[in-house]
Formats: structure tokens, sequence, C-alpha cells
């Protein structure tokens, strides 16, 4: 499946939001009981400046979103967000891969979260060479090194 990474601009921010609500909001709802429409908008518009982020298109379709973060010592890929209609068909596989691709020259490790309770990540993760390295009360850290 070919996709192609748009840049994001602040025109983009209620798309950014309506993908984290399509395809985040149920894993959410699992963990803390709740979405707040009013904070989450405005934590996903605060954490737009704080990353730089991608708008995944298949053809002319919205698929997804990814953010990036280059720290000193790592690569953060912040998100990673496949609306739902999307899911299952290898796509997660394929932009993690290409983001491995694209930063192994940097000798850096490619670091992420995810929620404790999304098995399906922990598993894709896992299955692509990840490990992890911390925890908190709601997410696993993971890290790949040595990216091909």
């Amino acid at each position: 499946m070919e996709f192609f990474l748009r840049d994001t601009t602040e025109n983009d921010i209620d798309l950014i939001y309506d993908i984290n609500k399509s395809s985040y909001k149920e894993a959410v709802m699992n963990k803390h009981g709740q979405w707040n429409e009013e904070e989450k908008r405005q934590y996903y518009k605060e954490k737009f400046y704080k990353h730089t982020y991608y708008i995944i298109e298949i053809g002319n379709k919205t698929a997804g979103l990814a953010g990036l973060s280059i720290k000193d010592d790592h690569i953060y890929l912040s998100d990673i967000k496949i609306l739902p209609e999307w899911q299952g068909k290898g796509l997660g596989t394929q932009i993690l891969k290409d983001v491995e691709k694209k930063f192994s020259k940097t000798k850096l490790p490619l670091r992420l979260d995810v929620l404790k309770t999304n098995q399906r990540a922990i598993a894709l993760y896992e299955k692509l060479g990840f490990s992890k390295y911390d925890k908190n009360e709601y997410y696993f850290f993971y890290q790949k090194n040595n990216l091909v």
C-alpha cells in the first residue's frame, strides 16, 4: 500500500484532533473513563506545536497521522494514529519501517509510548524489534536501537 506523509500547517489542527478522536477515543475511554472534548481539543492544539506532524494520505484519502520529534539522544515518535477503516492493513508497520529507514543514519534510537491497554500496538512494536525500557501508570515506553 503506497502512502504519502503530508506536512501539516496550523490549518490542520482540527483535522489532527479529528484523527486522534476517531482512532484513539475508545482507548482513552477504556483507560480513563472519559473524553472531555474541550480539554482534548486544547491538548492536541498544544501538542501540535511540540512535534512535527504529518498527515498520512493514501490516494486522496486521509488515513491517519504521524508525529515526530528529534531529540539530542533519540527520535521520538510522539504519535502514530491510523483511522479505523485503515487499521489492520499493514499501514502502521509500513510507517514504522519508513521512519526507521529515514533516521537510520542518525544512529539514534527510536522511542515511542503506548497505552498499557493497547495490546494490538504493543504486539506490533514488539514484533518489529522494539524493547520496553520503562513504564508509568498508563503507558509503556519502547525503544529500538540500530535502526535499519
